[in-house]
């Protein structure tokens, strides 16, 4: 049972260490961009042409 009882506490804290990063790249930032933003054109900038009627 003792065993039983550490091997669980070790799997606990393996998932949190992935969780928080400790062990690489955390799943819930995966494929995330932080230059993104700054490569984004301006939206309220952007003036499309209008159409002849």
């Amino acid at each position: 049972m003792r065993v039983l009882f550490v091997l669980v506490m070790l799997a606990n804290a393996a998932v949190f260490a992935i969780g928080r990063g400790w062990l690489g790249i955390p799943p819930a930032e995966t494929g995330r961009d932080p230059a993104q933003l700054a490569r984004q054109f301006n939206a309220e900038a952007v003036r499309l042409p209008q159409a002849p009627r």
